[in-house]
């Protein structure tokens, strides 16, 4: 079971395709992990909120595209909040040359390793993380932003 709330504090205008997002989070959640149940909440926000959260929980003061919390209290049930930059998603867009709904889903996609257990903190695990980004990327070719 997945209950999926996504509260967008950034743009009205910015509409997602819950359906699909639901088919990412499950289908990596189910093949990364053993979670039963999934409670998940996606908030789109601006740079300057998402700093915020970075500095108050990571004493990092940098821009971020996405950060995660696990607030589970078991193994078998996930419940998350997930936070990500819609100007961070633009600007990565734009710097990396990648269509703004692959670089959402990727963005997604990251959020959902983080939960189930992947770094990136040092080279290996970044590139273990890419890796399995690509992964999940080429599973799903339909748009988040509708």
């Amino acid at each position: 079971m997945i209950n999926l709330q996504i509260i967008n504090d950034f743009d009205n205008n910015l509409k997602l395709s819950n359906n699909l997002i639901k088919k990412i989070i499950f289908n990596i959640i189910s093949n990364e992990s053993k979670y039963s149940s999934i409670n998940m909440s996606i908030i789109i926000v601006n740079d300057e909120y998402l700093k915020t959260l970075k500095i108050k929980y990571f004493n990092m003061d940098i821009f971020t595209d996405v950060i995660t919390f696990n607030l589970s209290d078991n193994d078998k049930d996930l419940d998350a909040e997930v936070y990500i930059s819609w100007d961070r998603i633009n600007e990565n867009s734009k710097k990396y040359k990648q269509k703004i709904n692959k670089e959402m889903k990727r963005v997604i996609i990251h959020a959902c390793l983080h939960l189930v257990g992947f770094n990136d903190s040092t080279e290996e695990e970044k590139k273990q993380m890419r890796k399995k980004e690509e992964e999940y990327l080429n599973n799903f070719t339909e748009s988040v932003i509708i």
